[in-house]
């Protein structure tokens, strides 16, 4: 079965800078704790961006996001 999410560079474009970087943390395996820390956020903001990241990318977690985010870079 497939999945149609839309287009994706509509939803990469509506990611703000700050969820890209939240995002880009995810994509190195970095634990909410680590992201929070490198971005210099509290683990509750990093955990309400990562809310806001599923919610754009209709994804439902980490893993998916970090799938989708590459689809994205490969599309492009």
């Amino acid at each position: 079965m497939t999945t149609t999410f839309g287009n994706s560079s509509s939803r990469e474009a509506a990611l703000t800078p700050r969820q890209r970087d939240v995002l880009a943390g995810l994509n190195r395996g970095l634990p909410t704790k680590l992201i929070a820390r490198e971005l210099e956020l509290s683990e509750f903001t990093v955990k309400e961006y990562l809310s806001d990241i599923f919610r754009v990318l209709g994804v439902h977690n980490r893993t998916e996001a970090v799938i989708r985010a590459s689809q994205m870079t490969l599309r492009q």
